[in-house]
């Protein structure tokens, strides 16, 4: 997976309350298995939640868009 089509999923959820694998499916034009990459990935930098129930809420606003895409970009992960 590439970092650019990490930061524009995280562009697309950062606009969202919740976020599903099918809704990045639709959104970004991938297949399952890079959406649920990308689901993982969103969910290690912080910008998601685990999944309910195949739904994870989205814990970025707009306003930390730019925090979270400085630490995506340098490969900085939450701890």
């Amino acid at each position: 997976m590439t970092a650019a089509l990490l930061v524009e999923a995280a562009e697309l959820v950062a606009a969202r309350t919740t976020i599903s694998p099918s809704a990045l499916q639709r959104k970004l034009r991938v297949g399952f298995v890079k959406a649920a990459q990308l689901m993982e990935a969103l969910e290690d930098h912080g910008l998601i939640s685990t999944p309910d129930r195949g739904v994870s809420a989205v814990l970025v606003t707009p306003d930390q868009l730019p925090a979270a895409l400085d630490k995506i970009r340098s490969g900085e992960l939450e701890t």
